[in-house]
């Protein structure tokens, strides 16, 4: 049996590492590592990732410091040049911005100007959050050495801690959110309500389709309610599951809410049968209707 791949991603803190590449030159007696071949020096981490990690994609979070230039100039030309060549290598660059303001100075008593990189924490956040929802990679890994973004995964420990470390977890570890969520199920933000929408296929074999709401990801939510019964269950072995909700797709309605599940057969011959190589281990896609489902 072969092994599994773990798809990795790294999102880079861009100038979090530059400093401490600085920092690492200053160590050296000097010796330049400004320009630091990134791609190489991940990948030469992911023997220590280890269960089959392969390396996926690298996220390099940055900004670029145009303010710099009245007096430092050329310093945003080489910034870009050193994008390029990281671009060059298979590294995405994600860019942030730097806003102005003013900070009062005690000492001279007046306002002097200030920029402040803005948008990076959130960029990387999002990203972590697309990767896994858009089923990107199987482990994300983040380089950095902000504090701002330590425990960046957190779980829910019930409503009477709240989201937690997970090395505040302890013993018991994380709540149960939902019981029978299912193997195969979608979870979703319906932007219309602002209300959560699970939905599953419900049962072995023959099942059928039901729809949980909640009106925050933590819960409470509703017991299953059944939206429909593909008539696909009705045939003999029949194995129809994995039930998903596509909110990306729009249905013909405000209302509408496209379902996909999957067919198949108990009796693996089935699949090799001319009735069955046309009906079998297809997707089969449904409108649901999902208002006064609970959501107020």
């Amino acid at each position: 049996m072969g092994s599994v791949m773990n798809r990795t991603v790294f999102l880079v803190d861009g100038f979090n590492l530059y400093h401490s590449a600085r920092a690492a030159s200053a160590d050296l007696a000097g010796q330049s590592t400004k320009w630091l071949d990134i791609r190489s020096l991940l990948a030469s981490y992911l023997s220590v990732i280890g269960a089959g990690a392969v390396l996926e994609k690298i996220y390099y979070f940055t900004a670029i410091a145009s303010h710099l230039d009245a007096h430092r100039p050329g310093v945003t030309a080489r910034h870009r040049l050193y994008l390029e060549c990281l671009s060059a290598t298979g590294v995405v660059p994600v860019l942030a911005r730097f806003k102005y303001k003013t900070v009062w100075c005690r000492t001279c008593q007046r306002d002097n100007p200030h920029y402040e990189e803005k948008e990076t924490d959130v960029a990387i956040s999002m990203k972590i959050v697309e990767v896994f929802h858009q089923d990107q990679a199987d482990t994300a890994v983040l380089v950095t050495g902000d504090t701002d973004l330590a425990d960046s995964a957190e779980w829910w420990a019930g409503d009477g801690r709240g989201w937690v470390p997970e090395a505040s977890l302890g013993e018991g570890g994380p709540a149960f959110v939902l019981d029978d969520a299912g193997s195969e199920c979608s979870l979703h933000r319906d932007e219309r309500s602002g209300w959560f929408i699970h939905i599953a296929s419900y049962g072995f074999g023959a099942s059928t389709i039901g729809l949980r709401t909640a009106p925050a990801l933590t819960g409470p939510w509703s017991p299953p309610v059944v939206v429909y019964r593909p008539p696909e269950s009705d045939g003999e072995q029949p194995l129809v599951y994995a039930a998903k909700a596509h909110p990306e797709l729009a249905g013909p309605d405000a209302a509408d809410l496209v379902v996909t599940y999957a067919t198949n057969s108990l009796e693996f011959g089935d699949l090799f049968t001319r009735e069955g190589a046309c009906s079998l281990y297809w997707p089969r896609v449904v409108l649901v209707k999902i208002a006064n489902r609970g959501m107020r």
